[in-house]
């Protein structure tokens, strides 16, 4: 299932955060339950670094980087920072990949994040 973040074209603030966890194994205390990601194991991103592409949506062509900071690695915690991205400036839709790179390999998340940025309304100086 893919997650779509509202955007208008332009806004880059505040950033988009969210849980990296994983499908198949509970999180403490839970019972696993597939179609609840509340009930999946956050990923302990400790010595990882991520990253985010985007491309127009399914396209499945790099047209953009997306800056992202670990914010809580124990509990798979990542902000995706807007502010540099040149996509946020055009009305439309967008599939973001996020990829973890950890020291013994990369696990690209199988769900992609949706932007759907729509048009700024142009409002007159007289208004």
């Amino acid at each position: 299932m893919a997650y779509v973040v509202r955007l208008v074209q332009s806004d880059d603030l505040p950033g988009v955060s969210f849980m990296i966890r994983d499908a198949s194994r509970a999180a403490e205390g839970q019972e696993l339950d597939k179609k609840d990601s509340d009930t999946w194991r956050p990923v302990d991103l400790t010595g990882a670094t991520v990253s985010a592409v985007v491309s127009d949506a399914g396209a499945n062509v790099q047209i953009d980087v997306v800056a992202v900071h670990v914010l809580n690695a124990a509990a798979g915690e990542v902000i995706l920072y807007l502010n540099d991205c040149v996509f946020v400036n055009k009305a439309g839709r967008y599939d973001c990949e996020v990829t973890v790179i950890f020291p013994t390999g990369q696990q690209t998340v199988y769900d992609m994040l949706s932007f759907d940025v729509r048009e700024r309304i142009n409002a007159s100086a007289s208004v």
